[in-house]
C-alpha cells in the first residue's frame, strides 16, 4: 500500500526570521554580501525589529561567519552602514 511520506518541517527559528527581515529590509546589504559597518547591530537596535535583540545578534553572527561574507572582507574594502553608504574600510585583519 502506498502511503505518503510524512515530512515535518520545523518552523523558522528567530534568527531565521531576523535574517529574512534583514534581507527584505536591506537587500543591498543582506542578499549579496558586503562588509558591514563595525557595530551595525547598534544602528539596527535604534529602530523596531521583528525579533529579540538576542535573535538579531545571532542572525548577524551567522551572516558574518558565512564563507560568502568572509570572502568580501578584504583589507581596504569599504564597510557599509544600513543606509548603504560606505562608513569605513576593512582593516588588515578583517
Amino acid at each position: 500500500m502506498d502511503r505518503p511520506i510524512l515530512t515535518l518541517k520545523k518552523p523558522p527559528s528567530a534568527p531565521d526570521i531576523a535574517l529574512a527581515w534583514l534581507q527584505a529590509t536591506y537587500p543591498d546589504l543582506f542578499t549579496t554580501p558586503k562588509p558591514l559597518a563595525i557595530g551595525i547591530h547598534r544602528e539596527l537596535f535604534t529602530q523596531p525589529i521583528p525579533v529579540s535583540r538576542n535573535a538579531m545578534r545571532r542572525a548577524l553572527g551567522r551572516w558574518c561567519r558565512a564563507p560568502e561574507y568572509l570572502s568580501v572582507r578584504t583589507p581596504g574594502a569599504d564597510r557599509y552602514g544600513l543606509d548603504g553608504r560606505p562608513v569605513g574600510r576593512v582593516g588588515p585583519h578583517g
